[in-house]
């Protein structure tokens, strides 16, 4: 899957963004510079897979905290290539 339109969109706080119906903030993800949702994708724009996520940022991360990130329904707004 990648992100093709609004790749920029701030990630952390964001109303549109939530897992139920919180907006959702990692700080220790942001410490590490991920600000925009463009910080879960690689340079061609695809999702990192969650080996490569932790690897990128060198930060340990939950599986279940990961997938749920990158699995939120505003990632689906996102126009996806496959």
């Amino acid at each position: 899957m990648r992100l093709k339109n609004n790749s920029y969109s701030i990630l952390w706080n964001n109303k549109d963004i939530r897992i139920a119906v919180f907006p959702i903030f990692y700080e220790h993800w942001r410490n590490e510079g991920i600000v925009f949702t463009q910080g879960l994708c690689d340079s061609h724009g695809h999702f990192l897979s969650y080996t490569d996520f932790p690897e990128r940022y060198d930060l340990k991360v939950n599986f279940i905290q990961y997938m749920g990130v990158v699995d939120i329904p505003f990632f689906e707004s996102f126009t996806m290539i496959y």
